[in-house]
């Protein structure tokens, strides 16, 4: 299964789902009405995506998207994006947001949060799972095909840039199949949505409200 997530470079990585997913839970929108417009699809998508604050202890090395130093020891703070693919509690994030991290916090669109754990990490993409529990199911969010998309395709990217709250970015497709050659696995979908701090992993959604 192929789906989006948005990394560090503003292109979206296709990504193989490295761990296996309950196959028996609720979709968003599964028995809802057709959805017309961006704004119907936006209603039925905000819910699962959430907002992630992570504190991690410095080490005194260069930060690899700034280049600024930091000072050992000194607690930095970081945001992130993510989206929820089973109603247990499981979110998709990138790793290197939460790497190292001393705590996560996950921010829901009605305003709540809660703590997080680090459920499963890739080694060879950047691709990590959280796991939060909150007594309830959660909603989720379709994953679809990233080989479904062609060139010119109309897709929005769903991200917390800059730490400013949860924002939508409507864009096109610009490309597919693009291999950066850094892992066996490359093959990203190419958009024009521009990419802050705070947009990373996200999810890139499609027309139909799948990721």
């Amino acid at each position: 299964m192929a789906f989006a997530v948005q990394g560090r470079w503003g292109i979206v990585c296709a990504l193989g789902l490295l761990v296996t997913l309950s196959a028996t839970f609720c979709p968003l929108g599964a028995s809802a009405a057709p959805m017309n417009g961006w704004a119907d699809v936006a209603a039925h998508v905000l819910p699962a995506t959430v907002s992630i604050r992570v504190v991690k202890i410095a080490l005194g090395d260069a930060d690899p998207e700034t280049g600024q130093v930091t000072i050992p020891g000194d607690r930095n703070r970081f945001a992130g994006s993510g989206f929820i693919v089973d109603p247990s509690g499981i979110i998709v994030t990138n790793k290197h947001l939460v790497a190292g991290a001393l705590w996560i916090t996950v921010r829901f669109q009605d305003g709540t949060q809660t703590t997080a754990t680090v459920f499963a990490t890739s080694p060879l993409i950047d691709l990590a799972l959280l796991k939060v529990n909150v007594g309830h199911k959660l909603p989720v969010l379709r994953l679809g095909s990233g080989d479904a998309a062609r060139p010119g395709d109309p897709v929005w990217a769903i991200g917390d840039p800059l730490g400013v709250g949860i924002s939508l970015s409507a864009v096109i497709v610009s490309g597919i199949q693009r291999d950066l050659m850094s892992t066996p696995f490359d093959d990203y979908v190419q958009t024009e949505a521009a990419s802050n701090h705070g947009n990373s992993g996200g999810p890139l959604m499609n027309s139909d409200g799948q990721v």
